[in-house]
């Protein structure tokens, strides 16, 4: 069966800082209890208040449970800049919607080299989607505009898209070597 889409992402962001120190915690052998109860009283997040931390745990772990020790490892240790790499690609695997997007038009404009990405190309993708799924239709205009607003925030802050001269432009990343070993073995 293939995921429902969600628009969890509205309230999601990449969070990098977090998902390292989640990494390292799991990488450590804690479980997800004494990792979550850990972080609420230290507030490593840094966080003005404690009182969102449950929230972005809870979408930290989902994404997580989609990786294996190798991929930890390497978010945990980011010497290159594969650690981002593996956080959007955790993202992608959870987030049906978000996947899609980067396969269906990330991908493909990256392949033909088309590098101008207007603010508004996530927000029409979300459209377009909506008019053949009825649960992507059904939710409200704000939802789809936020959805596309925490899109492009990710892929900004990930690399994939980089401001220049006030244009959203589509960025290739590289990865190391080992790591594009590892992806082609997940397949």
């Amino acid at each position: 069966m293939t995921a429902k889409y969600s628009g969890s992402l509205t309230g999601e962001p990449i969070m990098l800082h977090e998902t390292r120190l989640v990494a390292k915690k799991l990488l450590d052998g804690q479980s997800e209890q004494e990792i979550k109860e850990e972080l609420i009283e230290s507030n490593e997040f840094g966080y003005k208040t404690k009182k969102s931390i449950p929230k972005r745990l809870s979408a930290i772990f989902r994404r997580l449970k989609k990786l294996d020790n190798d991929l930890l490892r390497i978010i945990v240790e980011d010497l290159s800049g594969d650690g981002k790499v593996i956080v959007v690609y955790a993202i992608a695997l959870e987030n049906r919607l978000f996947g899609e997007l980067i396969s269906e038009i990330i991908s493909k404009r990256l392949v033909i080299k088309d590098f101008e990405f207007p603010r508004t190309e996530i927000f029409n993708f979300i459209t377009n989607k909506g008019e053949l799924n009825e649960q992507i239709g059904s939710f409200k205009d704000y939802t789809k505009y936020r959805l596309s607003l925490s899109m492009f925030n990710i892929l900004k802050k990930a690399g994939i898209i980089t401001i220049k001269d006030k244009k959203p432009l589509l960025r290739p990343i590289i990865i190391s070597y080992s790591l594009k070993n590892i992806l082609n073995k997940e397949k």
